[in-house]
């Protein structure tokens, strides 16, 4: 709309309004995010990641491992890709995924009252991409569906994993999307 040929918000005003739009978008955005994300250095025998977090509603959710590489940077990429086993075509045209040289036990807990009663164990051998975005690559390792409730997953290490030591990996646990 214009009055007299010129807008009637100056470009400073819309300036500020797009800001402000922008803005709540991104709070809005993170607002609605159930994730969970905290650091996993691997590497020795023994390393353990611990999340807790809670779930409003009856939803599905997963754990993953997740390898952080440089945006931008297709070399880092590549070699995260190779560390995390991720699927190569070999010379005969098939593609194959080894998946990551690691075995990962995984504890998931209910919180109740003073005690943390377990609902599942269980243990990933050489864990697969599930998924990769800008700067991460994620191995979904365990997934289900949680009712409302406090709590707790722990992931351990159960071999030395040399090629990890150094390596920027964390361990997510967020609600679980599957397409239809």
């Amino acid at each position: 709309m214009t009055l007299n040929g010129k807008h009637p918000m100056s470009r400073s005003n819309r300036l500020h309004a797009l800001l402000a739009f922008l803005v709540a978008l991104g709070f809005s955005a993170c607002a609605g995010s159930d994730a969970q994300m905290v650091p996993f250095p691997m590497g020795p025998a023994g390393a353990s990641a611990s999340a807790s977090f809670s779930v409003r509603e009856t939803q599905s959710y997963a754990v993953s491992l997740v390898y952080v590489y440089k945006e931008g940077d297709p070399g880092d990429r590549a070699q995260v890709w190779k560390r995390a086993g991720g699927s190569v075509q070999e010379s005969t045209g098939q593609w194959v995924e080894s998946g990551a040289p690691l075995r990962l036990q995984i504890r998931v807990f209910r919180k109740q009252a003073e005690a943390e009663l377990p609902i599942a164990e269980k243990t990933v051998n050489k864990p697969r991409l599930s998924s990769w975005g800008a700067a991460t690559l994620s191995a979904e390792l365990w997934a289900a569906t949680l009712g409302p409730g406090s709590y707790r997953v722990t992931v351990v290490s159960l071999d030395e994993a040399p090629p990890f030591l150094g390596a920027q990996t964390s361990l997510q646990v967020a609600r679980a999307y599957r397409g239809k």
